[in-house]
């Protein structure tokens, strides 16, 4: 078994882009529209997909409630055809906890350097490409929410899960 020591960092755009882009504050465009009393900004993210892939066309929203567990990741999903973006909602936990927490790895997750473990920073939601292997976000400490949303049936049509000890990984995860 050949053990993987990730240490959480917190995801920039550039350190991310392998893995997709990140949506917040901290790398919006000028605005499009601005108000006394708000700033809008058009298409900060542009989803491309092709609806006949998945089977039924449009979106779906779904909710992940993450609370502490162990400091391992033992399974990573993907979806080869579509997208997927994870946007924290809410948060339950000390003013001193960084964010929410991804385990992410490349290709066929079969190299100690396909994978990476970030903190999305408070107001950041990440889109991450097709076929990047992934599960439910990480805290801490307390609870955190997150929006999911990609194409309508990309869970029931677009899902591979592998275990990871299946593949002669064990991966921990360092805060």
């Amino acid at each position: 078994m050949k053990r993987i020591e990730l240490t959480m960092q917190f995801a920039t755009p550039e350190n991310f882009k392998r893995f997709g882009s990140l949506i917040g504050e901290a790398n919006l465009p000028d605005p499009t529209f601005t108000d006394p009393a708000f700033n809008w900004y058009e298409c900060i993210a542009n989803i491309n997909y092709n609806a006949s892939d998945v089977k039924y066309g449009g979106l779906e929203i779904g909710f992940v409630q993450a609370s502490p567990g162990e400091n391992k990741q033992n399974q990573l999903e993907r979806h080869t055809k579509t997208f997927e973006i994870i946007a924290p909602l809410s948060t339950n936990h000390l003013e001193s906890a960084p964010g929410m927490g991804l385990v992410l790895a490349i290709g066929e997750a079969d190299r100690e350097e396909d994978f990476a473990a970030f903190i999305l920073p408070h107001g950041t939601a990440a889109m991450l490409h097709p076929g990047i292997w992934h599960l439910a976000p990480k805290v801490k400490q307390g609870t955190a929410g997150a929006l999911i949303i990609y194409a309508a049936g990309t869970g029931q049509n677009d899902k591979e899960l592998i275990t990871l000890a299946n593949r002669g990984f064990e991966v921990n995860i360092q805060w």
